[in-house]
């Protein structure tokens, strides 16, 4: 564990250098891991919500890269620590809030992946408590899977249960219904 004097002249420091570090990830990179190679913790990522650094590095080494994901507002801006094997975690002060799988990724989220399609999500997770028609959070009520609404849409959320906090799995399709991108993510920050 970092002690708290340490952490808080390391955090801005690392904080400052990654709003200057570009994202450097390739889908090259994480096409080239093995699943063998993964870390275990890679293998249940929607664990690593609520860890510290201290306790990441412990389960999955350093990143490959780091860069800062914009928001609308200037304080939506994360920190993210982005993984060979296409794993990318959000923090939020001292904590990781969010976890995304981006295409190439091996690693999978309550059994999805990137290239997944919709119609296994719905199979795998029930229906969706949220849909938009775009990935931006514009809000409408969930569509039954299968259906022209459903086929319009590109975004859904689940609420996951069995989790000390609200836990959300967010899916981003392309118009073809393959996911795209996957997010579980604490709703309560």
């Amino acid at each position: 564990m970092i002690a708290p004097s340490l952490r808080s002249a390391i955090l801005p420091a690392l904080l400052a250098a990654l709003a200057l570090a570009p994202r450097a990830w390739t889908q090259s990179a994480a096409a080239s891991a093995s699943p063998a190679t993964l870390p275990a913790a890679a293998t249940a990522p929607e664990t690593l919500i609520g860890l510290d650094p201290a306790a990441v590095f412990a389960k999955l080494g350093t990143p490959n890269s780091l860069y800062v994901a914009r928001g609308a507002e200037p304080w939506q801006d994360d920190a993210v620590f982005s993984y060979e094997f296409g794993l990318d975690l959000y923090w939020y002060r001292d904590r990781v809030w969010q976890i995304g799988l981006a295409k190439g990724s091996l690693v999978a989220l309550f059994g999805l992946r990137p290239g997944d399609t919709v119609d296994k999500a719905f199979s795998l997770l029930g229906q969706p408590a949220w849909s938009g028609g775009n990935a931006s959070g514009a809000s409408g009520a969930a569509e039954p899977a299968g259906s022209a609404e459903a086929a319009a849409r590109t975004a859904w959320e689940w609420n996951l249960p069995n989790s000390p906090w609200p836990l959300r799995l967010r899916a981003i399709a392309r118009p073809d219904g393959a996911l795209e991108e996957l997010y579980a993510y604490r709703a309560d920050f």
